[in-house]
């Protein structure tokens, strides 16, 4: 046996096979969602769309994205005490950690109950619908200014536009917007997805499942790299031009990871849900190159 855990090991878990999904295949040169082609979910679809087939494995009738984005407008609007809390937040707070932590706060809000499989999309709904209020809320605090209401109609990428500056977006602005979101909607086995999954394998709820996505995601070496192009030599991916897009809009670079995030939530559910109701706890095995056992010395004597 730790002859066969020597063999396995991997710094990083590089090149192991931690777990089977089938919600997104990822390959060097190709991305699909629930084997749909990236390029033509960009081309044809819209993030509400995309969100349905993350979290329901097909693309939805007319009925069913209308009643899904129904849904979301139901639950756009955050309690008043989270508001309160962003309000409070240090002007100086990473925007991700304020996305965290209002996300945290959102939780102890959530009118959905259970964790049959009905009611976690039912709360996956409300926690994409509530990121660009939380995004939102937190750029009007900044200004000085009172945050925006919600608008009941409007596309998810227009509604996060309008959320961000109170006024009427842009139709262009509002595709460009939602093409970004889809292109993030997912990527297998990332390290906040994973993460998300080693949460969701405790059968612990799915906001903490989406707080741990949101602290690893944070990370530089993560989502954090779309602040960080036209600075940064980093491979031709889908930061390279989100960054610059989303600078072009009149977005403040602080808001951009937390954008990352009002798409990546829909992938992170959709895992959550995968794990959680086909669940086995992710428990690694790791080997120890400490010290070998050895005598305690008394203090007098060390």
């Amino acid at each position: 046996m730790t002859q066969l855990v020597e063999q396995l090991y991997r710094p990083g878990l590089e090149g192991i096979i931690a777990g089977e999904t089938n919600i997104s295949a990822v390959k060097q040169d190709s991305l699909m969602y629930r084997g749909y082609a990236i390029e033509e979910l960009a081309e044809h679809s819209c993030f509400e769309e995309v969100g349905w087939l993350l979290l329901n494995g097909e693309l939805p009738n007319a009925a069913q994205l209308s009643a899904f984005k129904a849904t979301l407008d139901k639950y756009r609007a955050l309690p008043r005490e989270v508001i309160e809390t962003i309000r409070l937040m240090p002007k100086g707070a990473p925007g991700m950690d304020v996305c965290r932590t209002a996300m945290s706060m959102a939780g102890h809000f959530c009118p959905i109950k259970g964790d049959d499989k009905a009611s976690l999309n039912e709360k996956a709904a409300r926690i994409f619908a509530i990121v660009p209020t939380i995004i939102g809320a937190r750029m009007h605090f900044l200004a000085g200014k009172t945050p925006v209401e919600p608008r009941p109609g409007m596309s998810h990428a227009a509604q996060t536009l309008w959320l961000a500056f109170g006024k009427e977006p842009k139709a262009l602005d509002a595709r460009v917007l939602d093409l970004t979101l889809i292109l993030y909607a997912e990527h297998e086995f990332n390290a906040s997805t994973f993460a998300n999954r080693v949460t969701a394998s405790t059968l612990s709820d799915i906001y903490s499942g989406m707080v741990t996505g949101i602290g690893t995601l944070k990370g530089p070496l993560h989502g954090g790299a779309n602040e960080e192009t036209e600075q940064r030599k980093i491979y031709m991916n889908v930061d390279y031009p989100c960054g610059p897009t989303y600078y072009f809009m009149g977005l403040p670079i602080d808001i951009y990871t937390p954008l990352f995030v009002a798409s990546r939530v829909t992938g992170w559910s959709a895992h959550f849900i995968e794990q959680y109701t086909n669940n086995r706890i992710i428990r690694p095995l790791s080997r120890y190159v400490g010290p070998q056992e050895r005598k305690y010395v008394p203090i007098e004597k060390r």
